[in-house]
């Protein structure tokens, strides 16, 4: 989220206390809590929050913790790599041909770029040709057990960012005090 939806933030904030069932004080988020889940949060796009807030109510009548905003549940992990595939694999049908090489990978990036879906191109780059090369079940099983797996790692990453500068520093701390 950039700063500048905060105030979007605070109000996706105010309506889901307004959904809760709780205390008055679960109903009317602070202005400390409201600050404490913007930056916790703040890694996620604001459209991202919004629909996990809104598939969170659909289930549940509580005031949503962090981690259910983050989401990441296997379902969605599911649902994204399949569209991943799906999108993938519309496009290599569409543009790769063996025999143009690098312009038919060069034209699949380009409509990657028009579709807002830059993060694919790491995708393209290590499993476009699996997946034009036929063996589609195979091959999709095998891609969704991949993506879930970075999906975990990446969240994983996330959650340590913090921590591993400041392991790094006490360990060449000792090592320069020795």
């Amino acid at each position: 989220m950039e700063i500048n939806e905060k105030d979007k933030f605070a109000k996706l904030m105010a309506i889901m206390g307004e959904l809760s069932s709780g205390t008055e004080k679960d109903k009317r988020p602070s202005i400390t809590k409201i600050n404490f889940y913007f930056d916790a949060l703040k890694q996620l796009s604001y459209k991202q929050i919004e629909k996990n807030a809104y598939l969170h109510f659909q289930k549940n009548k509580w005031f949503p913790a962090i981690c259910e905003l983050i989401g990441n549940t296997d379902e969605q992990i599911e649902v994204e790599a399949i569209q991943a595939f799906d999108i993938i694999k519309e496009l290599m049908e569409d543009f790769y041909c063996p025999e143009l090489g690098s312009a038919g990978r060069q034209a699949i990036i380009i409509e990657l770029e028009s579709m807002g879906k830059k993060e694919l191109m790491p995708i393209l780059d290590k499993w476009g040709y699996e997946i034009a090369s036929g063996n589609t079940q195979v091959v999709r099983a095998q891609f969704l057990k991949s993506f879930k797996a970075n999906k975990i790692i990446d969240a994983n990453r996330r959650l340590d960012a913090g921590k591993e500068p400041k392991q790094l520093g006490r360990i060449l701390e000792r090592r320069l005090n020795k």
